[in-house]
């Protein structure tokens, strides 16, 4: 089984968790009307969104 491993982001001094889910995936492209796969890892614009 694959081990699930998740990442913290920290705001203003306190962790918050991750993680990518389909949710999150389907809410990006429904508001940019693109796929997350065309997301550049330099464009905070979308990056944010997708967060």
């Amino acid at each position: 089984m694959k081990k699930i491993v998740n990442k913290m982001i920290k705001v203003n001094g306190k962790e918050y968790p991750c993680r990518i889910l389909m949710g999150a995936m389907l809410r990006f492209k429904r508001q940019t009307g693109r796929d997350v796969s065309e997301i550049s890892p330099t464009d905070t614009a979308d990056l944010i969104t997708f967060l």
